[in-house]
């Protein structure tokens, strides 16, 4: 899945043809599972699968902890593209995990479940893990996170980026419960 630059003077491409992860690219594949055709969504998958390892190396280079942040924009080999306040969207990894989700719950597929969909999701996962923080009530708090589209620096736990990212864990407690892997 790539998209340009062309060779062109002047990019007709939006956003430079790098991929915007705060719907653009995921809104692509999601018509394929209802549709009877995950197998379509397979360049989708293979595309950021690939991305792990530079996107663990940024993650690691900008938040000093493991795991996968997937930023707003990035190119395709994962590098990190985003700048600014944009670098406080954290939705990516969940939103992109939807489609990981979508594609064990529609086949029922082990292989791809362990292959594809449990390494992403665990290293998304591994992420928030390190990056969330217990507030004063013993609550999980994403801060600081910014929702996708609303320019607001200073907020804390974006609904859009925590909704998603529920279903990406309970995913990944499934898979692993399945696989028989990572207890912990």
């Amino acid at each position: 899945l790539w998209f340009g630059p062309n060779d062109e003077t002047s990019q007709m491409l939006p956003w430079h043809g790098y991929y915007t992860n705060d719907l653009n690219s995921q809104i692509v594949p999601m018509p394929v599972f209802s549709a009877n055709h995950p197998e379509l969504a397979e360049p989708f998958l293979k595309t950021f699968l690939n991305m792990l390892p530079e996107v663990k190396k940024e993650t690691k280079k900008l938040y000093n902890i493991n795991g996968a942040m997937f930023p707003l924009c990035t190119d395709p080999t994962g590098k990190n593209l985003t700048s600014g306040m944009y670098r406080y969207i954290h939705c990516s990894g969940p939103y992109l995990g939807l489609i990981y989700c979508w594609a064990y719950k529609y086949t029922k597929d082990k292989k791809i479940l362990k292959e594809v969909v449990y390494p992403f999701l665990r290293e998304v996962v591994d992420f928030f893990q390190q990056y969330m923080k217990l507030d004063e009530n013993d609550r999980y708090e994403l801060y600081p996170s910014q929702a996708p589209e609303l320019p607001i620096l200073n907020c804390t736990n974006p609904t859009f980026t925590l909704s998603l990212l529920k279903v990406v864990i309970e995913q990944v407690i499934e898979a692993s419960k399945i696989l028989k892997i990572d207890k912990e």
